[in-house]
């Protein structure tokens, strides 16, 4: 997270960053009427980019939001997949929605 908030914080262009990481921790029950009772958990975790800038002649401000959804460590973000949206910032690909 630090990462990304350091990208964030050089760019001049950035207004407003916010970046977040929540994981979350769910477990299922089931039992039926024979008595069998089964228990599954998974681990669910997400984080989240968003940064805006003013952007336009007009003084529009340009808004950009990132998430990437994971729930095996070996999938977590990194490489080319996490650094899209700091990439965006650096070389400043803003187009409007």
């Amino acid at each position: 997270m630090r990462a990304y908030t350091k990208t964030f914080r050089a760019s001049q262009d950035i207004l407003n960053s916010i970046v977040t990481f929540s994981a979350l921790a769910q477990n299922a029950y089931l039992v039926n009427t024979e008595g069998t009772q089964l228990q599954s958990g998974q681990i669910r975790y997400r984080l989240e980019l968003f940064h805006s800038r003013q952007g336009t002649a007009d003084g529009m401000n340009i808004e950009r939001y990132y998430n990437f959804d994971w729930v095996d460590a070996k999938d977590a973000p990194s490489g080319q997949r996490s650094s899209y949206g700091q990439r965006n910032v650096r070389e400043k690909k803003w187009k409007a929605w």
